[in-house]
């Protein structure tokens, strides 16, 4: 059991699955506690590495840094700041690390698969530093983004995962070990100092915005009504529908571990019980799913459980009764022909009230945000059904 919790927290955080045989359930031994076990290791990069990365850094015209999820597992959310304002360089972060800095910060520039965004500005960086970041195929090479770098440029890949460096893209300079040690010491190797860089600032950042036509004012104004009812430390967790594509990149987020994603696996189900895990992990934040009619479906009777246990969860349902975006990709790839994607839904306020829940049937974005502040301070969770249909964002 000691090695099961010292590999949880060695290298890349993560769940570790235990088999235990029937006869070690009833068995009695004798053990004691080993002092400071269970608390991981995370090696420091070597000094050579830091020292080149420094350098090729501080001699950059346009330096950018792309930060995974890494850097929020190392807690160098910190660091990453000092750094990105040491160098001038922009910030584009992954999905799983959104939050790692401030997206109202001027120099947070986008998220890693909104193409439209990142695109320009990762092809006209010169010295790249990606920290904590996997370049998962989903994010670099799926529906938004297909990335690549030009041999002229040079990609630093730091990282504790040794697996994951030259996966994708062959770094000039790997380096591997902890986020928060590597940042703070090419921080420190650069030492003190003015930005000096070429970037033209006004131009990236009227890259940030950058959408196709299918982002619509309704859909802009779903979000930004979400953003303004939903306090900076709350926590939102997105289901897979039309809207939570959108939110993927638009949804602005404040603080680490606020948004929670199913990156690795894109599926639908994974909102309802992952909302109830992060509000029992955190009773003390506000927690909102945002679920698609046929996500909510697929694991609705976990409502039990937050009534329960009286969870204060707000659970908002876009229904569109269709599995939208496989509708969507189905005429889009099939000339328009499309089979077995629309749904027969239920009553989603009576089904909530029906497990003990509050539901209600909100009548447009406009009436949104008051619902949500009202279920936010009631005593369990509240189904909230609001009937809109979102095409995702995928540009094939």
């Amino acid at each position: 059991m000691h090695g099961a919790f010292d590999l949880l927290r060695t290298g890349r955080p993560g769940p570790i699955a235990i088999s235990i045989p029937n006869d070690f359930l009833t068995a009695r031994l004798e053990t004691s506690p080993r002092s400071g076990g269970g608390h991981g290791r995370r090696p420091p990069c070597h000094v050579d590495e830091i020292r080149e990365a420094a350098s090729r850094l501080g001699g950059a015209s346009k330096p950018l840094v792309i930060a995974g999820g890494g850097v929020i597992a190392a807690g160098a959310e910190g660091e990453l700041s000092l750094l990105a304002r040491r160098l001038g360089a922009p910030v584009i972060t992954s999905v799983m690390g959104r939050g790692a800095i401030s997206e109202l910060d001027p120099l947070w520039h986008g998220v890693l698969p909104n193409s439209r965004a990142t695109e320009a500005i990762i092809r006209a960086a010169d010295v790249i530093l990606a920290v904590g970041c996997r370049f998962a195929h989903r994010s670099t090479q799926g529906l938004l983004l297909n990335l690549s770098f030009d041999p002229s440029q040079t990609l630093i890949h730091l990282d504790l995962d040794p697996t994951v460096i030259g996966r994708l893209f062959k770094p000039q300079l790997p380096i591997v070990g902890d986020a928060k040690d590597g940042l703070a010491r090419i921080l420190q190797e650069l030492g003190p100092g003015t930005a000096r860089t070429a970037w033209d600032h006004p131009w990236r950042q009227g890259l940030c915005s950058a959408a196709n036509s299918r982002y619509t004012a309704q859909i802009a104004g779903l979000i930004e009504t979400l953003r303004a009812v939903l306090p900076d430390d709350a926590i939102v967790v997105n289901d897979q529908t039309g809207i939570n594509y959108w939110m993927e990149w638009r949804f602005p987020v404040l603080l680490p571990r606020t948004f929670l994603y199913p990156v690795g696996s894109a599926t639908l189900g994974y909102g309802v019980p992952a909302a109830i895990g992060a509000k029992i992990a955190r009773p003390d934040r506000p927690v909102i799913c945002v679920v698609g009619d046929g996500g909510f479906m697929y694991s609705v009777n976990e409502l039990a459980t937050a009534v329960k246990y009286r969870l204060p969860v707000v659970f908002l349902v876009m229904n569109d009764d269709r599995y939208g975006a496989i509708k969507w990709l189905q005429q889009t790839l099939f000339e328009g022909r499309w089979g077995e994607a629309d749904l027969a839904n239920p009553d989603f306020p009576a089904l909530a009230r029906a497990f003990g829940a509050r539901g209600e049937r909100v009548a447009g974005v406009d009436s949104l945000g008051p619902a949500i502040k009202t279920a936010l301070a009631a005593d369990g969770p509240t189904v909230l059904e609001l009937r809109m249909t979102i095409d995702p964002p995928w540009e094939l």
